[in-house]
């Protein structure tokens, strides 16, 4: 008997019609679960209720669809096929880029300044920012910024074409801009990581994932402790490593991939570094409490056991959720005395990457400015404020002997032509204000 094409296809078909049912009743092979979001439905019992409002039906139907055999592996086979053939991501939000370089839409987007919020609403939020971090200090506690890498500003050369737009203004720009400007502690990785970009031995970004890789976000924790050092003048224990193994990219550097549930693993060109971390004795050292309001780019930090140098340790995620190795478990940010906690802890930590400036704080800002906005002297309050600032800014570039002045105290003082600029302009505006009130 001839075996023609036909009948291939046919026992093919029929082969992948009945391996799910064996799976099911024989459970033949392991089957690894879907990353992400992904939450099966579950079982649910029969009741004369159920039956006939019909809530049976539909729920078994769910359960059967994402409980039958291989669904796993079908999915992935479904997503692999997608993704080879047609460069198609079946991830919500994520885009392949060229040489198959991942992103989320949203950082193209923030690359570009497509969620630009405008220079008058970043204004009015770092006023605030402003005035908490001189209330903080009067109180000796230390209010700090930290902008966190963003992967479309870190990786734009392998934006797909079909995503490219004109580049505008961004959010990024425009906070860091009035950080500097109003003296406001801060750092700013979302730069410094791009100069260091070429010159770093090891990856900072990883390929298929959207954070700062495991090796850039040590090398951030350094610098956030070295920061809150000189800050406060005071000796923490460091973060260092003994050894550090190099291998393809594992973890949270491969968590866009991790999401995209394909069948076979990317193909990895870049070895990724892998420090075993560890934080020195703290013997000797000041253990401040600190407090951080982050994204999930502190998920790395804090799961590095960051807590151990820390008389307190806190994360409140987006705001949302408070977590500490003080809680037995999660607890939602209503659960707690927001105030209370402010005054127990002496740094407290403001980081978003440049996705989530548009809602930067996540009504932390907001809250706290409305608790301690009391204390603020008035003009401070008058939104036409740091417009007349801005108006004094323009007015000192017009004069060349000002701005001469200005260039030789940027030059004594180390620090940049505008920053100084800025200084002098709410230094003329604050003079008129004190002597209206004469």
């Amino acid at each position: 008997m001839k075996i023609g094409i036909k009948h291939i296809l046919l026992s093919i078909i029929m082969v992948f019609l009945f391996l799910p049912l064996i799976q099911e009743n024989f459970n033949i092979s392991k089957i690894r679960p879907l990353s992400g979001d992904y939450v099966p439905a579950g079982d649910v019992p029969i009741t004369r209720h159920g039956w006939f409002s019909k809530n049976f039906q539909v729920q078994k139907e769910k359960f059967l669809h994402d409980h039958f055999g291989y669904h796993n592996t079908y999915i992935r086979l479904h997503n692999q096929i997608a993704f080879h053939l047609f460069k198609k991501a079946k991830a919500n939000g994520v885009v392949i880029g060229k040489e198959n370089y991942l992103y989320e839409e949203r950082y193209i987007d923030a690359y570009y300044g497509q969620d630009f919020i405008g220079v008058d609403s970043i204004r009015k939020k770092m006023v605030m920012v402003s005035f908490l971090a001189d209330t903080l200090r009067k109180m000796n506690k230390t209010l700090l910024l930290v902008f966190a890498p963003g992967k479309g500003s870190f990786f734009p050369e392998y934006i797909p074409e079909s995503k490219k737009a004109p580049k505008g203004i961004t959010n990024m720009e425009i906070y860091t801009r009035f950080a500097r400007e109003m003296g406001i502690p801060h750092i700013d990785f979302h730069t410094w990581f791009i100069q260091q970009k070429n010159i770093s031995p090891y990856p900072l970004v990883p390929k298929y994932g959207i954070h700062w890789s495991q090796y850039g976000a040590i090398l951030a924790t350094d610098s956030i402790l070295k920061t809150i050092e000189q800050t406060r003048g005071i000796d923490i224990a460091d973060i260092y490593w003994t050894q550090l193994t190099t291998e393809k990219a594992k973890d949270s550097d491969i968590d866009i991939e991790k999401g995209m549930n394909l069948l076979f693993k990317l193909k990895s060109e870049h070895m990724m570094a892998y420090p075993e971390v560890l934080f020195e004795d703290t013997v000797g050292k000041v253990k401040p409490s600190v407090l951080v309001v982050a994204d999930s780019y502190y998920w790395q930090i804090f799961a590095m056991g960051i807590s151990s140098i820390f008389d307190r340790s806190d994360f409140w995620y987006y705001f949302k959720s408070a977590h500490s190795p003080r809680f037995d478990k999660t607890k939602k940010i209503e659960d707690v005395d927001v105030v209370d906690e402010i005054n127990r802890h002496e740094v407290i930590i403001l980081m978003s990457t440049d996705v989530h400036l548009p809602e930067f704080g996540w009504d932390f800002i907001e809250t706290m400015f409305e608790f301690y906005k009391g204390t603020l002297p008035r003009e401070k309050l008058d939104p036409t404020y740091y417009d007349k600032i801005d108006e004094m800014v323009e007015y000192i570039r017009t004069d060349a002997i000002w701005m001469k002045s200005i260039t030789e105290k940027a030059a004594t003082r180390k620090i940049s032509v505008d920053s100084m600029l800025y200084i002098d302009a709410k230094w003329s505006v604050d003079e008129n204000e004190r002597k209206k009130k004469k």
